[in-house]
């Protein structure tokens, strides 16, 4: 079997499980079983996350989940941002959109900061959390008391901004109709639901195109990462700390493990290169693993302050098969010149690096193109110097100091009303790089696999664990 055969053959096996739990929740909401279908409905939005199915949103899934909101208290319409209501799902030290959030409330200096994590792991409590008024609530919790507990944290904040998970029921259970809100699109690549907010803000403008072509979600925002440049510790300290040379060249890379997959393809890439360069390194942030136990190669796992990384670093290889965005503006913003990988099925569509103030970013679509850029950065100093000092200029004058006028006006559009226009978004797209995604995103260790599935949304199914059960079964037939 071909790839695009393979491509397709993926393509649509998900989208057939997608719709049987989407059938499978609409009877249990006809059958009046709220709680189950609720469940069933979550695991179809899971599904389509994880396993691209060439849908972006889900209209069925959405309504069915407005049916069962809970009342709500009248929207509060203050015509000022002046308290500022932040829900993510859940919330962690390490991560591009807990990065995200935490600059944002860092940077919004004057207005009141408020967070409402809807499924918090208990065991994780992340450092910037602390000090601020934080309602955290578990995933054992019966999800339309979560619900009842935001709808009525919505109603005294003045706006409400989502920084959720793509499958996360609760802010469509919860949000008052008419609140203004904003949905930060971190995950634009994938299927999310759409919790009816007033904008829609994204961090690209790939991300923009592809809201109103496939999820039916026209005029939306650019709000760009936030990046703050910060003194860095000292450069030959931090490679001592680190077990680097003095005179190495240091290729820094940085993003959760499964931005990765098992590391092979990242390494496959590097492998000629410190062949070629026996002074070449590459230092990994994020992931670890047998795969990254090579000579010249120092995996670090999660570490709780990049600066170090960065102070030792000459260069950035943006993560590979999955691009982490967050990660290379600090590279970027730290003087880094920074290089990337993309499939040609997918440059330019789905985590496209056209983010504002990146147009000096390297994007190769095939491997030789990606060495080729990587081997003029290894080989001259003066280059390294140029392309950073040029790249780090672009970079901080739109995500450093110029981000706040984008903040603002993103708040006066949520504030201005009334909710961003929707259209019908297509049933279904099967393009080449809707393929190539089907394929690339089918081993995704980030996604539980069925048996996983099974035990983690009917065990929090409260008494309707046998119904998510049979209906989850039946899907993946």
């Amino acid at each position: 079997m071909t790839d695009d055969a393979a491509g397709r053959a993926a393509l649509v096996l998900n989208r057939r499980r997608i719709d049987r739990l989407t059938a499978a929740a609409t009877a249990l909401s006809a059958a009046r079983r709220p709680v189950a279908a609720i469940h069933v409905a979550t695991a179809a939005a899971e599904l389509a996350w994880h396993r691209h199915g060439g849908v972006y949103r889900l209209p069925r899934v959405e309504r069915l989940l407005r049916r069962w909101a809970v009342p709500a208290p009248p929207a509060r319409v203050a015509g000022e941002a002046r308290t500022v209501l932040h829900v993510l799902s859940s919330a962690y030290d390490f991560g591009g959109h807990s990065r995200f959030a935490t600059r944002w409330i860092e940077r919004d200096a004057g207005r009141r900061a408020r967070v409402f994590l809807t499924e918090q792991p208990p065991d994780v409590d992340p450092e910037w959390l602390r000090g601020l008024a934080v309602e955290r609530h578990g995933p054992r919790e019966p999800v339309r008391a979560r619900a009842v507990a935001l709808a009525r944290a919505c109603a005294t904040a003045d706006v409400v901004v989502l920084h959720v998970h793509p499958q996360d029921p609760v802010p469509l259970l919860a949000l008052p109709p008419g609140t203004p809100s904003i949905l930060l699109n971190h995950a634009d690549h994938a299927c999310w639901l759409d919790a009816g907010v007033t904008v829609v803000a994204h961090i690209r403008e790939s991300a923009r195109r592809l809201a109103d072509e496939r999820r039916g979600l026209p005029d939306g925002s650019i709000l760009p990462v936030p990046v703050d440049p910060r003194p860095l510790p000292d450069r030959a300290a931090a490679r001592k700390a680190l077990g680097l040379p003095g005179d190495a060249v240091v290729a820094l890379t940085i993003g959760s493990n499964f931005k990765y997959g098992d590391g092979t393809e990242f390494l496959r890439l590097c492998e000629p290169m410190l062949a070629a360069y026996p002074a070449l390194f590459v230092l990994a942030v994020g992931p670890s693993g047998p795969a990254w136990e090579r000579d010249r190669v120092r995996a670090l796992g999660v570490v709780p302050d990049v600066g170090p990384a960065l102070a030792a670093s000459d260069l950035y290889l943006d993560s590979w098969p999955y691009s982490s965005l967050t990660s290379m503006l600090d590279a970027a913003a730290a003087g880094l010149p920074t290089i990337g990988r993309q499939l040609p099925e997918i440059s330019g569509t789905f985590e496209a690096v056209d983010s504002p103030g990146l147009a000096r970013h390297v994007v190769a679509t095939d491997d030789a193109t990606w060495r080729a850029a990587l081997d003029r950065l290894v080989a001259s100093p003066e280059a390294r110097r140029s392309a950073g000092a040029a790249l780090a200029a672009d970079v901080t004058a739109v995500h450093g100091r110029g981000w706040r006028d984008h903040l603002d006006a993103v708040y006066a559009r949520a504030l201005a009303g009334p909710p961003q226009r929707r259209v019908d978004p297509p049933g279904f797209v099967d393009s080449p790089a809707d393929r190539r995604l089907a394929t690339v995103y089918r081993d995704d260790p980030n996604y539980p696999g069925l048996p996983a599935l099974l035990h983690r949304r009917a065990g929090a199914a409260e008494r309707e664990g046998a119904l998510v059960l049979r209906a989850l079964a039946k899907a993946f037939r």
